[in-house]
């Protein structure tokens, strides 16, 4: 492991112990915790580990430690021991909302969906009104092959006052699956009067395979219009892309790449993908949209390499 990842573990390591402190002024075990801190910042995981392990011994009770455990044990990828930390600091603090994502992420990473499940289902006893839980809810359910609890849960839920973001979140579902048909029928009455624009752009898609490319598009302008998210102009770009036309292609991938609203991940995904598979543009417009990458973007080394190679090129 490298040194900047010991240190986001210091990070999250140094907020469980913060949001503890604000109870107990000083725990009692601070000079240790100081001592961990040392230790990892120097790379020495083991022996941080077993400072945390003895403190765990002395103070049963301390669920912050417990979470701090876990998430080394992740990081190193003991992830036996990661779960029976992680679990340990829920146990103490079934509330806590901290302890428990770091439980689910780990239980997702390891395919544990059932456990995963019935967390979600503990967690909603205490935060009955959290839509997130739900959307999470939906999700597990299809992770777990369960589209039909899904479709239940998504159901009951829909009966409620709900976010258009569940909604969304649903019709993800049935995009995954294939199932285009009931994807459309969550989404289009959304068309126009929500500010979430994922669901132009999947609506954009549904119509462009459809066949329906002048609707396609227009459903991408009018989200455009609607959010003002310029990271659209990339979903304009692949129906023009489609369509064989080259130029307002590439107007529309100069639009999404000048945005800084346009995360970078976004931006380089679309580069490569025309630099290495679909060469549809010419190295020419491909330099230029690496330029404006690294002008937003001068800290991110992939957008250099990129740019150098088509240079070289």
């Amino acid at each position: 492991m490298g040194i900047k990842k010991f240190l986001v573990v210091v990070f999250f390591l140094l907020g469980a112990v913060w949001s503890f402190a604000q109870e107990s002024k000083e725990p009692p075990y601070k000079d240790k915790l100081q001592q961990v801190e040392s230790f990892l910042r120097n790379g020495n995981l083991r022996e941080g580990l077993d400072i945390l392990e003895q403190i765990t011994k002395d103070y049963p009770q301390a669920a912050e430690v417990f979470y701090a455990k876990g998430l080394l044990y992740g990081q190193s990828g003991n992830m036996e021991e990661a779960i029976a930390n992680a679990r340990k600091a829920y146990e103490l603090e079934k509330s806590n909302l901290a302890f428990s994502n770091l439980l689910m992420d780990i239980y997702k990473r390891q395919g544990m969906f059932e456990e995963a499940i019935l967390l979600v289902k503990n967690l909603k006893n205490f935060y009955p009104k959290a839509e997130g839980l739900d959307r999470e809810l939906l999700l597990l359910y299809t992770q777990n092959n369960q589209l039909d609890k899904a479709e239940a849960h998504y159901q009951a839920m829909a009966k409620t006052q709900h976010s258009d973001t569940l909604d969304l979140v649903m019709a993800e579902i049935y995009l995954n699956k294939n199932e285009h048909a009931k994807a459309k029928t969550l989404l289009q009455p959304l068309n126009g009067k929500t500010k979430i624009a994922d669901i132009y752009a999947y609506l954009s898609y549904i119509h462009n395979r459809e066949g329906k490319q002048k609707e396609a598009i227009s459903t991408i302008e009018q989200g455009i219009k609607i959010t003002n998210d310029k990271s659209l102009y990339l979903d304009l770009a692949d129906l023009y892309k489609d369509q064989g036309k080259t130029e307002p292609m590439f107007a529309a991938l100069k639009e999404g790449f000048t945005a800084m609203t346009t995360s970078f991940d976004d931006k380089y995904r679309v580069l490569a993908n025309l630099v290495y598979n679909e060469k549809v543009l010419s190295d020419t417009k491909l330099i230029q949209l690496a330029d404006v990458l690294v002008l937003n973007h001068p800290d991110m080394l992939a957008a250099q390499v990129i740019r150098g190679e088509l240079f070289w090129r």
